[in-house]
């Protein structure tokens, strides 16, 4: 891939008791820098955010950012749940490509999670097309196995299939996906009436809105048709879930009050 203009990326993720992948995470991310520096692509700044950890994640990354000054930690002395992190997390980042002055249809915001099921070596990727000028926003997936085991496996295809064909027009076989990126100025319309939705959700369902990163997609879509899906490297061995049924059917539960939710869009 070749990259010829200058482009600034933001990363935001929320991090809970994460010691046992931070590191490895920041030294993968870092390697990966290194890389697109040489492609006049820099990672501005990877915000973190420490949503009341009770490990030793806070400090591994103050260590971490003792000698890598793009990192920012943004910590929460008490744990107010992902939702509330991502949010965090979008905040910080859309007020950093202001504050810094970054011109936001040359820069690009990535969402990610912490515990490595996404890894940094697909960031080049994700941000590949949206450099080439093919879209605006691209989406990664990851493509679940046997290993996760079969009902999340099928959960995820079934359900992930049913919700991007009905509000993306596109095929995602992954339950609201959280690995994407979006370029500053698409973002920049998306996330406010994200944080409007949000409110609508908690005050129909009375709780957040976890499905916020599929919510966000169907919000990009009205200003970027040409979505691109990007699958992603399978989960190393070691980062493997296998979720159990009651969680998987807690998921079922908000697939179906975010289908209800999107239906009024």
């Amino acid at each position: 891939m070749i990259f010829m203009e200058t482009w600034q990326l933001i990363i935001y993720m929320p991090a809970y008791n994460a010691e046992n992948t931070i590191l490895e995470l920041l030294k993968r991310i870092s390697k990966i820098n290194e890389i697109l520096k040489g492609k006049d692509v820099n990672i501005k700044q990877l915000l973190i955010v420490n949503d009341g950890s009770k490990d030793n994640t806070l400090g591994i990354l103050t260590d971490f950012k003792k000698k890598h000054t793009w990192i920012e930690i943004v910590d929460k002395k008490n744990n107010e749940g992902p939702v509330s992190a991502l949010f965090d997390g979008m905040k910080y980042a859309s007020d950093i490509m202001v504050k810094q002055g970054y011109q936001p249809s040359k820069t690009i915001l990535i969402r990610m999670d912490s515990d490595l099921e996404h890894q940094p070596e697909d960031i080049p990727k994700l941000i590949e097309p949206i450099i080439a000028g093919k879209t605006n926003a691209t989406v990664g997936y990851i493509p679940f196995d046997s290993r996760s085991g079969f009902l999340t496996n099928l959960f995820n295809e079934h359900i992930g299939l049913s919700e991007s064909k009905g509000f993306l027009d596109m095929e995602i076989p992954q339950f609201c996906p959280g690995f994407n990126a979006i370029r500053g100025d698409v973002f920049g319309k998306a996330y406010p009436e994200l944080v409007k939705k949000a409110e609508e959700f908690r005050k129909k369902y009375g709780k957040d809105m976890l499905t916020l990163d599929f919510v966000i997609l169907v919000l990009v879509k009205k200003y970027e048709k040409n979505m691109d899906r990007i699958k992603l490297r399978a989960i190393e061995d070691r980062y493997i879930k296998k979720p159990s049924f009651g969680k998987l059917l807690l998921y079922f539960r908000y697939h179906n009050e975010n289908v209800n939710f999107l239906k009024n869009f």
